[in-house]
């Protein structure tokens, strides 16, 4: 037997945008980390975030994909910067 629990949408759509303001909290806090310290550890990111290292490995996964993060060097021996816009004025 499977019992549905009633959806309030009110209640869903606001921890969405609750959801959404963390996760670029986080992200902001991530790239103020590394630009302090590009050789920042995924372990000592998760420290200074409170959040997992699997937290952090999703965040920086996200962030390659839209280019905010680039990683430069070896996995090993290399290090992650910001790729911020070149301003042209």
């Amino acid at each position: 037997m499977v019992f549905q629990r009633p959806v309030n949408n009110i209640l869903v759509k606001g921890s969405e945008k609750t959801r959404e303001k963390t996760r670029e909290k986080t992200r902001e806090k991530i790239i103020r980390l590394i630009k302090s310290n590009k050789e920042i550890t995924i372990t000592e990111l998760a420290k200074e975030t409170e959040i997992s290292e699997k937290g952090i490995e999703y965040h920086l996964t996200k962030m390659k994909k839209e280019k905010i993060i680039i990683r430069v060097g070896s996995d090993k021996g290399g290090y992650r910067v910001v790729n911020e816009p070149i301003d042209n004025n």
